[in-house]
């Protein structure tokens, strides 16, 4: 059973994943919790391994906020189409900043659920 609830981006614009060491391109990320988040990639990530990354979350058109993170990636699989694979990552013990993004997203999204249920 799942400890938190995931909110999921598929309205709200795209979370790219860079290695935050490195600088290279990881992934996007599909969905995200206050315990870690699900991401997607080219090639399948190592299970058990620790990953430093770095979220850009789009703020406005033009600009983005950074997050660094540090996560462990509990499975790796290919996806539905075998195109590419689905990793989920578990963060310990997450930093302020991702608790605050995770919050502050997930009353965006309940605002966003109210007011549609308003509109129906």
């Amino acid at each position: 059973m799942r400890k938190h609830r995931r909110l999921t981006f598929r309205h709200i614009g795209q979370i790219n994943v860079t290695n935050r060491l490195s600088g290279d391109p990881m992934g996007v990320v599909l969905d995200v919790s206050m315990g870690g988040l699900r991401l997607v990639t080219e090639e399948p990530l190592a299970p058990g391994s620790c990953y430093d990354m770095r979220l850009e979350i789009p703020v406005r058109e033009d600009h983005t906020r950074s997050v660094d993170i540090t996560a462990i990636c509990q499975w790796s699989k290919k996806d539905a189409k075998n195109v590419r694979f689905e990793q989920g990552f578990k963060l310990d013990r997450p930093s302020a900043a991702f608790t605050e993004l995770v919050t502050s997203m997930s009353v965006s999204f309940n605002r966003s659920l109210l007011g549609r249920a308003r509109l129906s």
